[in-house]
């Protein structure tokens, strides 16, 4: 699947954004989010920022993260993956964020809703 994305819109670009994130983009907007899906694009990512990536995907073409180890910058990725994903019901993906450290993906806050039992 990844490799299809990358033959059909291309590799996966970063942005800098507002406040210390970073927003992922491809050659097609609705299809962001699923760079989600690339791990050698965060294995390549996470070799600057050993701490590791926090990351949000809240709706389609939606794809943002910030250093684990920047508080402030997580602390307003907290927030913007909230508002995103309560923002467009129609295109919502997850409210949650995702920590990808050490080659591997964990959760990082639980999505709204979800059960942390």
């Amino acid at each position: 699947a990844v490799a299809n994305l990358r033959r059909t819109y291309g590799e996966p670009d970063v942005q800098p954004w507002p406040g210390g994130l970073t927003r992922v983009l491809g050659r097609a907007d609705d299809f962001n989010s699923s760079y989600f899906l690339d791990r050698a694009f965060w294995q390549r990512l996470q070799a600057a920022h050993p701490e590791g990536l926090v990351v949000a995907v809240p709706q389609r073409g939606g794809l943002f993260f910030a250093p684990a180890g920047d508080a402030e910058a997580v602390a307003l990725l907290r927030f913007s993956a909230i508002a995103l994903y309560t923002s467009a019901p129609r295109q919502r993906v997850s409210s949650g964020l995702y920590l990808f450290r050490d080659g591997r993906w964990s959760v990082f806050q639980p999505p709204l809703g979800a059960s942390t039992q």
